[in-house]
């Protein structure tokens, strides 16, 4: 396979499967799963750290704030699954070339 065509087919193919799990987390409505799905969200919401303090749930939990910081860096997450993937994809493409190509 030549280089052109697994760079096509590894974007194509990362795109969807980084929309495929960002439907799959909005649609489910699990706060776990969707964390899990969406693992590239969490670290940068981890970079963007915690806002100021609002207070504490019944369970004695503390609540922060949203900023536009995290808003942005949310954001920042949501896309960078449309980074990864394909490259995960070009990998495995490049990888299974050199073994089947001899």
């Amino acid at each position: 396979m030549t280089i052109g065509k697994r760079i096509l087919l590894s974007i194509t193919t990362g795109w969807l499967v980084a929309g495929i799990l960002i439907l799959i987390a909005f649609s489910l409505g699990s706060k776990k799963i969707a964390a899990i799905l969406l693992w590239n969200v969490g670290l940068f919401m981890i970079l963007a750290g915690n806002g100021p303090l609002l207070g504490y749930d019944a369970q004695g939990n503390p609540m922060y704030e949203g900023t536009p910081v995290h808003l942005f860096f949310g954001f920042l997450g949501l896309l960078s699954g449309f980074l990864i993937y394909p490259l995960i994809v070009f990998l495995i493409l490049s990888i299974a070339n050199k073994f089947y190509s001899r």
